[in-house]
C-alpha cells in the first residue's frame, strides 16, 4: 500500500471521526435544550399555581367547601396559610429558575464556544458566550416560566388549582420542612422592619365593595337592579331619619 492510498484512508477516518462527534455534540445539545424547556415549564407550572391561589375567590371557596366539596377542602389549607404556601411555591419557582440558567450556561456554553472558536485560542469569547446564553434563557424563562403562566393561572384560578391540588399538596409536604424555616425568616425580617404579617392590612372597605359592584354590574355579572340594591344599603346606613320622614306640619289628615 503506497503513501496516497494511506492517506486516503486517513483523511476517510479522521472525516468520520468529525461526523461521529459532531453528531454526538448536536444530540447532547439537543439534549441539554430538553432538559432546560422542562425545567422552565417546571417554573411556569410554581408561577401559575402561586397566581391561582392568590386570586382564588376565598368566600366562593369557602362556600363550596361548605357544601362538601373535597376539592376546595384540600385547597382551603392553602387559603388559610397564605405565607407557607407562597414559600412553597417560591422554592420551587427559585430552584427551577436557578437550574436552568446555570444547567444551560454550564452545558451548552462549550459547544458553541467550539463552533465560534474551533482553535481555542480565543479564550475571551467564553465567558461573553456564558453571559449571553444565561440571558437567552432568562428571557425564555420570564416569559416561558413566569408572564405567560401567571396569565393562565389567573384567568381561570379555580379550576387550575383545582386541577392541580394534589400535585400542589404533594409538593408541600416534600418541601414543608424548608418552607417552614423560610417563613419563619421572613417573619423575623418583618418583624425587624416593624411589618406584622400576621395582621390583615387589606380589609375590604365600602368604597371597594361599591366599585366592585359598579364593575360586576358593568360588565353583565350582576344585573342593574342587583346593583341597584347594594348601593340602596349602603344609602341607608348614611341617611338621617328626618330626611324620610314628612314633618307633621306638611301632612294632610283627614
Amino acid at each position: 500500500m503506497d503513501i496516497y492510498h494511506c492517506c486516503t484512508i486517513a483523511n476517510i477516518l479522521i472525516q468520520n471521526a468529525n461526523k461521529s462527534t459532531n453528531g454526538n455534540a448536536t444530540r447532547s445539545i439537543l439534549i441539554n435544550v430538553i432538559v432546560i424547556l422542562i425545567l422552565i415549564l417546571i417554573n411556569g407550572f410554581f408561577s401559575a399555581s402561586e397566581m391561582a391561589i392568590v386570586t382564588l375567590n376565598e368566600t366562593k371557596l369557602r362556600a363550596n367547601a361548605a357544601d362538601g366539596d373535597k376539592i376546595a377542602q384540600r385547597l382551603l389549607p392553602f387559603i388559610d396559610n397564605q405565607g407557607s404556601f407562597l414559600a412553597t411555591v417560591q422554592v420551587g419557582v427559585t430552584f427551577a429558575g436557578f437550574l436552568s440558567s446555570a444547567f444551560g450556561a454550564n452545558q451548552i456554553t462549550p459547544y458553541v464556544y467550539q463552533y465560534f472558536d474551533p482553535s481555542g485560542n480565543k479564550s475571551f469569547l467564553q465567558p461573553i458566550l456564558m453571559i449571553v446564553i444565561t440571558l437567552i434563557i432568562s428571557y425564555f424563562s420570564l416569559v416561558l416560566g413566569e408572564l405567560v403562566p401567571k396569565q393562565i393561572g389567573m384567568r381561570n384560578p379555580e379550576a387550575f388549582a383545582k386541577k392541580f391540588v394534589s400535585l400542589l399538596r404533594g409538593w408541600d409536604l416534600f418541601v414543608r420542612p424548608f418552607a417552614i424555616f423560610l417563613n419563619a425568616s421572613a417573619r423575623v425580617v418583618c418583624k425587624m422592619i416593624g411589618i406584622n404579617i400576621d395582621k390583615n392590612s387589606n380589609p375590604i372597605t365600602e368604597e371597594e365593595i361599591l366599585l366592585m359592584t359598579r364593575a360586576s354590574g358593568e360588565s353583565g355579572e350582576i344585573q342593574t337592579e342587583e346593583a341597584k340594591m347594594i348601593y340602596n344599603v349602603f344609602e341607608l346606613n348614611d341617611t338621617e331619619v328626618s330626611e324620610i320622614m314628612t314633618p307633621s306640619t306638611a301632612m294632610i289628615s283627614l
